[in-house]
């Protein structure tokens, strides 16, 4: 039986058996499991663990419901971002991605939450 939406390729099959024959990707280093864990372990006791709620994001969309639910408006305008108070008349606040990031902090921290943005 014919299924539209399986391909099969003789081309791809030789080209992966060519690449496994000639060694491609074997001169990469191999790091072991345990010298992985003690990279995040390092990690971990240097910059420690965020802690973000399920559902908890830096995109456009969860950051629009996070401002949503605080009582502002955040939209899209060209290629900068207009911001403000639900209800209020007049011009929004023209800004770009990291300025929204950092207002969001603001908020964020203020309430006892993690930043979006790691401190540098």
């Amino acid at each position: 039986m014919f299924n539209a939406f399986v391909r099969l390729s003789k081309a791809e099959g030789a080209m992966a058996q060519r690449a496994i024959e000639k060694g491609v990707g074997l001169d990469r280093a191999q790091v072991s499991r345990t010298e992985l864990s003690q990279m995040v372990a390092d990690f971990t006791a240097k910059k420690g663990v965020r802690r973000f709620d399920q559902g908890e994001s830096g995109s456009y969309d969860g950051v629009q419901s996070f401002l949503l639910s605080r009582g502002y408006e955040l939209r899209r305008r060209v290629h900068k971002f207009e911001l403000k108070k639900v209800g209020t008349g007049g011009r929004a606040k023209s800004m770009d991605w990291d300025s929204v990031l950092d207002f969001v902090d603001q908020l964020r921290v203020s309430e006892g939450r993690e930043p979006l943005r790691r401190a540098a």
